[in-house]
């Protein structure tokens, strides 16, 4: 199994345990994979236009690492170059059939639709869970980092995610690890997929008593 494979397994229980406590589940893959599911975008007013003006410091040249400044390009681009393996897998980038998206269930591509939904549906609470845990619960700009400015209270499924890994940390999953402690000192709780369902099941299904 790969990273993502296992993601997708672990995650899948606790998606149903949502569903059936009534939460709601809101699906964000990248904007790519957010275009195949038309029916589930959110119908969100246009982000106001904001005039923008091209700063003066650093000159254009050196911010597109052009001319004298070429050679400041970044490390993928240093010789021989890295490439970036799914620029040639556009067609391919998919949900996984394992996830199953219900038609009431908004599929968002950016943070001004997220934040829509959340708004609309007066949430104050965040769970997160899926891969990549370095790059996009992090690092998108419907990632944590980005949306902890709101001041949403933040919990990320330490089981059902995954960071990308390097072949000198893949065993040890350590970047998926500092990640979840990243998230934990600095934008909110972590928990496990054991305790989310248990809680879950127990909204679902209260126990009565006298």
């Amino acid at each position: 199994l790969n990273a993502s494979q296992l993601v997708f397994i672990t995650g899948v229980p606790a998606i149903e345990a949502a569903r059936e406590a009534g939460m709601a589940v809101i699906h964000a893959p990248c904007p790519e994979v957010a275009r195949q599911f038309p029916e589930n975008r959110p119908d969100v007013p246009p982000k106001s236009e904001i005039p923008t003006t091209t700063p003066p410091w650093p000159p254009s040249e050196f911010r597109g690492r052009q001319g004298e400044y070429q050679k400041y390009v970044g490390p993928r681009s240093q010789p021989p170059g890295i490439g970036i393996q799914w620029n040639d897998l556009q067609d391919q980038l998919a949900i996984s059939p394992a996830v199953n998206v219900l038609p009431d269930e908004p599929v968002i591509a950016d943070a001004h639709e997220l934040q829509h939904v959340l708004a609309n549906r007066k949430a104050l609470h965040l769970i997160y869970a899926g891969f990549a845990t370095n790059w996009c619960l992090l690092g998108r700009d419907y990632g944590i980092r980005s949306i902890a400015r709101y001041g949403y209270n933040i919990i990320v499924l330490r089981d059902a995610t995954t960071g990308v890994e390097f072949p000198d940390t893949v065993d040890d999953c350590m970047v998926t690890e500092i990640s979840i402690r990243e998230i934990e000192q600095q934008f909110g709780f972590s928990a496990s997929n054991e305790d989310f369902i248990a809680a879950c099941r127990a909204t679902a299904h209260p126990i009565a008593t006298e």
